[in-house]
């Protein structure tokens, strides 16, 4: 994914609300620390970026979450880094989450040193049950400039490098987390666990593509009331009264309160009175 370098990601990176974390656990080395957009603010900062691989993920995913990975640069030898998943739980599947990685500092890296290394589906579990050797891990070379879009449930680490390969300057990613969240898709909530467990903020999603979580809601609301739900029908109604997420029209509220008592039921002749008095005492407030 390209336009995700540097120049889309220097705001966030000087950005002050970050809460950092030591290693997260044994898979990383001591000498990595994390930093976390820790309010919507400072997330935000990240969303230009967000936007440009929500691009290749689809309009269903979301942004989660977002830190910063600095590395000393300090040797990172073979047994201090471990290949791992991401999102590691069960209940939450292929292709349901993702992660990029953007390279930010040094303006460039080393060939061979300090990149990404990660094995194709499989091939770890297929190696420890003896069904075939372990295959060298395949490497992404990082490129300042560009991002690296992998599914969260990918195993991968980071490259071991020597306390040479940076010559003394830090090792700089922007780390960002997308997941999947559609109604039929459950495992969101195990998601925000572990993003949390890792120290990442309880923030709501953000959506892509210019949808908010808030509109998102609304579309669903007025799909279902479309679709001649009264209870969607009676909400869409209060709605457009209140102007909440829709237009603010007593005509288009008092239609809605109608459509619903359509139905039938013991709470149609409540609802066409109240559609009638809308009508008749408040039309005034359309503009």
């Amino acid at each position: 994914a390209q336009g995700v370098g540097p120049a889309a990601l220097a705001d966030a990176a000087r950005a002050p609300n970050f809460s950092c974390r030591g290693s997260v656990n044994e898979n990383f080395p001591s000498t990595m620390s994390w930093h976390w957009a820790a309010d919507a603010e400072t997330r935000q900062l990240f969303l230009p970026a967000a936007e440009a691989v929500g691009a290749h993920l689809g309009s269903d995913f979301a942004f989660m979450a977002a830190h910063l990975i600095v590395a000393s640069s300090d040797e990172v030898r073979d047994a201090e880094s471990k290949f791992h998943f991401d999102f590691g739980l069960p209940d939450i599947p292929r292709e349901a989450v993702a992660t990029a990685l953007v390279p930010l500092l040094p303006s460039s890296f080393p060939e061979w040193e300090g990149n990404l290394e990660w094995y194709p589906w499989d091939a770890a579990a297929a190696a420890y049950e003896g069904r075939q050797p372990l295959p060298q891990p395949a490497v992404h070379r990082y490129r300042v400039g560009e991002g690296v879009v992998f599914d969260g449930k990918l195993e991968h680490r980071t490259q071991p490098f020597s306390g040479v390969a940076f010559q003394g300057r830090k090792r700089v990613l922007a780390a960002l987390y997308f997941a999947r969240v559609t109604e039929a898709d459950t495992a969101e909530r195990s998601v925000r666990f572990v993003l949390f467990s890792q120290g990442a903020p309880p923030l709501p999603p953000v959506r892509l593509g210019g949808q908010s979580e808030e509109d998102e809601m609304v579309k669903r609301i007025q799909l279902a009331a479309e679709g001649g739900d009264p209870a969607a029908q009676q909400l869409l109604a209060k709605m457009h009264l209140m102007g909440q997420g829709v237009v603010r029209s007593v005509t288009l509220a008092a239609g809605w309160l109608r459509k619903a008592a359509a139905h039938g039921g013991p709470e149609s002749n409540d609802l066409l009175q109240a559609a009638e008095e809308l009508e008749r005492d408040y039309r005034g407030l359309d503009t």
